[in-house]
């Protein structure tokens, strides 16, 4: 049997190629993302009292001092690159500041569970719950309940302000806040509803970072670096890091710079760039080390 040519793979994938470039490029229905756009939409949801759904994800935003109310339903908020804000049912979050140095929102009422995949230290994401101010420090997944209240994180560091004194809650551990803060032991292997919805919805996020990272190396012009980015397949945003990152859940988000991990050759004879799989390496082309590209 012939052994095939390079070029033999380019014809194989390109038409795969180019339906995973189509779900890159953002729709018509999306804004450019920053904190307070709402991403997704499960059950009832409003703005301000003005009825949102799942035809609004990607278009709507919530401005400062805004009010999202969830009924029967659950919603997803973006905050910074990187960090999810979920709301569950019954529950009340107003936007406080939407800036990417500083981020804040205050959960009003009901529960909030916060997965932040990437914090930077230019980040200033602050959570408020009755009266008191949790600041996010590191990569983890939170949770913010106001019926108990408390502040407990399943995996991360913050920083929780009351008005007489201020603790560091690490891995396990939570703060009750109706008496003086404290840090103690909870059970994190108690996972409620919104805990299992908020590991489903990353489980997806997860799977649309993956198809827009290779969708991005065949066409690589609508890419400008981490941040997120629209996938009109799945239609919403997902996030794309610099090269690679885990979800406190464990899912991957994928970037174009890290997919396989072997070197991505690319052709530039023309003012088109065109992906051409590596030398004896069949099927989709394979990524750059350390963000490097060479051209031929």
């Amino acid at each position: 049997m012939a052994q095939r040519t390079p070029a033999g793979h380019f014809r194989t994938w390109l038409p795969v190629a180019v339906c995973l470039a189509v779900i890159g490029i953002p729709a018509w229905a999306a804004i450019p993302a920053h904190p307070g756009v709402v991403n997704y939409i499960e059950g009832s949801a409003f703005i301000n009292g003005r009825q949102v759904s799942s035809k609004n994800v990607g278009s709507t935003e919530l401005y400062q001092n805004q009010i999202l109310k969830t009924g029967r339903g659950k919603a997803e908020v973006l905050l910074t690159p990187g960090v999810f804000l979920r709301m569950g049912d019954n529950s009340e979050l107003r936007m406080v500041s939407a800036g990417l140095t500083d981020t804040r929102v205050e959960l009003l009422r009901g529960e909030a569970m916060v997965e932040a995949t990437e914090i930077l230290k230019e980040n200033n994401i602050r959570i408020l719950e009755t009266g008191v101010s949790t600041k996010l420090l590191k990569n983890g997944l939170y949770d913010f309940d106001v019926a108990t209240p408390a502040v407990r994180v399943y995996d991360g560091k913050a920083e929780v302000q009351g008005e007489d004194n201020k603790i560091t809650l690490t891995k396990g551990k939570q703060a009750v806040l109706t008496g003086p803060l404290q840090a103690v032991k909870f059970d994190r292997h108690q996972k409620d509803d919104l805990y299992q919805w908020s590991s489903l919805r990353t489980k997806y996020l997860a799977q649309a970072s993956a198809e827009s990272a290779r969708a991005y190396i065949v066409d690589p012009y609508g890419w400008y670096g981490p941040g997120w980015y629209w996938n009109g397949y799945f239609g919403f945003y997902s996030f794309l890091p610099g090269s690679f990152a885990y979800s406190p859940f464990g899912y991957g988000f994928y970037s174009p710079y890290r997919i396989y991990g072997a070197p991505l050759v690319i052709h530039r004879s023309n003012p088109n760039w065109r992906p051409v799989a590596p030398a004896g390496q069949p099927g989709f082309p394979r990524t750059f080390h350390g963000g490097r590209v060479i051209h031929r």
